[in-house]
């Protein structure tokens, strides 16, 4: 799984660098974004799905109730100074928005 973390930054940097090469070009390479934007729709929705399915239930099973609630004390605290009070939630609306505006 933590090759997938890898293969991940690769297909950001491609998605980056395209969105770059738009702004200072006067060619946009937009096929190629879109390649590197589904490629890595399709690894987080595996990846997830691994998370879900085999390493959350893994991590279940070996760590105590105790450890679980410092797990998700730890995430809560990380959310709140480091990502910001709110913005998770802010995150899942535009998720929302835009799905509702480009699948629907």
């Amino acid at each position: 799984m933590l090759h997938e973390h890898a293969i991940g930054r690769v297909y950001i940097k491609e998605i980056s660098d395209g969105v770059v090469n738009c702004k200072t070009s006067t060619t946009c390479p937009d096929q190629l974004i879109a390649d590197a934007l589904l490629k890595y729709v399709a690894l987080l929705r595996n990846h997830i799905q691994k998370e879900e399915n085999i390493l959350f239930p893994m991590a279940e099973k070996v760590l105590s109730d105790q450890k679980q609630n410092e797990v998700f004390e730890q995430f809560e605290n990380i959310e709140e100074e480091v990502v910001g009070h709110g913005v998770h939630k802010q995150l899942h609306e535009l998720l929302k928005q835009l799905k509702n505006t480009y699948l629907d």
